[in-house]
This record gives structure tokens, C-alpha cells and sequence, in this order.
């Protein structure tokens, strides 16, 4: 073959290096980037998650504390038929255990609904870490297959002008070692 054909098709074999490689890095930033974004998509929902169950472990406690207020005046009502004074001694005793009991279950429901936007809080950090851990890694990789591409290209420069220079094919470390017949057009 001509070396000047030859130089000429190593010359667009790393032309088509750098090309593929450019192209691929692209592709490999544009996956990172939606990795990242799902990230933040996927954060923002479980913070939504977790506002959510922060509201409807106020709205539970509430209800808790209005039964018991219920409770308590039915207990009063009971208590005033049976001919009993309702604020004194045992009856008013009664009352405030009930009471106390009241609000401890609206504390408790108030802590678990606490725990569980916790537990969304913690996810949403965790997909965001993960949507930056991929950026990164897609912004790592892209330079890398860029410098790939360039290191292609730049080989293929070399065979080129080696070809151009020797007039003849390019020799690569591994042909140079098993073969010892010069190649001639």
C-alpha cells in the first residue's frame, strides 16, 4: 500500500478515535447528569414525603388529644349522674390520669410521625449523595475516554508519519519483534 494512502488512513482512523471518543464522553456527561437529576428528583419527593408525614402526625396527635378530651367528658358526665363532684378526690384524679394519658399518646403519635420524615429526610440525602457521586464519576469518565481518544489519536499520528517516514507499513512493538521481512509496495 502507498504510504501516503497509509499515513492517510491512520490519519482518519485517529480522527474517527477522537470523533467516537468526543461523542461518548458526551453521552457518559449526559447519563451522569440524569443520574443526578433523578437524585434531586428522587430527594425532593422523599422530602415531600417526609413534610407529609410530619402534617398528618399533627393532624393524628390532634385527634388523639380531642378523644381524650371526649373521654374525659364522659367521664365527667358519668361521674356527675352517680351524684359525684367531678373536681375533687378521686373523680378529678381520674380526669388528669386520663388527661395525661391523652397526651401522652398524642406525644407518642407526633414522635413516630417525627421518625418516619427521619427516616425520608435521611433517603433524601442519600439520593442526592448518589446523584453527586454520579456526576462525578460521569465527569471522571468523560475526561478519561477523552484522553483515550486524544492518546488514539496521537498514536495514529505516529503510525502515520512512521509510515510516511520509512515508506512503508508501520512496524508496532509486537510486529517488530516476530516479523524481520521488510514489507515493500
Amino acid at each position: 500500500m502507498d504510504p501516503t494512502t497509509l499515513a492517510i488512513l491512520f490519519g482518519m482512523q485517529g480522527a474517527n478515535s477522537l470523533v467516537g471518543a468526543y461523542t461518548q464522553s458526551q453521552a457518559i456527561k449526559a447519563q451522569a447528569g440524569y443520574a443526578q437529576a433523578m437524585g434531586e428528583r428522587n430527594a425532593r419527593l422523599a422530602e415531600m414525603q417526609a413534610d407529609d408525614a410530619l402534617r398528618r402526625g399533627n393532624i393524628d396527635a390532634a385527634r388523639v388529644r380531642r378523644e381524650g378530651e371526649r373521654f374525659v367528658g364522659g367521664q365527667r358526665a358519668a361521674l356527675s349522674a352517680s351524684g359525684i363532684d367531678v373536681n375533687y378526690g378521686s373523680a378529678a384524679e381520674l380526669q388528669s390520669e386520663t388527661k395525661y394519658l391523652s397526651e401522652e399518646d398524642a406525644r407518642m403519635t407526633q414522635n413516630n410521625a417525627w421518625r418516619e420524615a427521619l427516616g425520608f429526610k435521611s433517603q433524601a440525602n442519600d439520593y442526592r449523595s448518589r446523584g453527586r457521586v454520579a456526576a462525578m464519576q460521569g465527569r471522571f469518565e468523560a475526561r478519561n475516554t477523552l484522553l483515550t481518544g486524544g492518546l488514539k489519536f496521537l498514536q495514529s499520528g505516529a503510525l502515520a508519519a512512521y509510515s510516511l517516514d520509512k515508506g512503508g507499513s508501520p512496524k508496532t512493538p509486537t510486529t517488530q519483534a516476530t516479523s524481520r521481512i521488510p514489507i515493500e509496495d
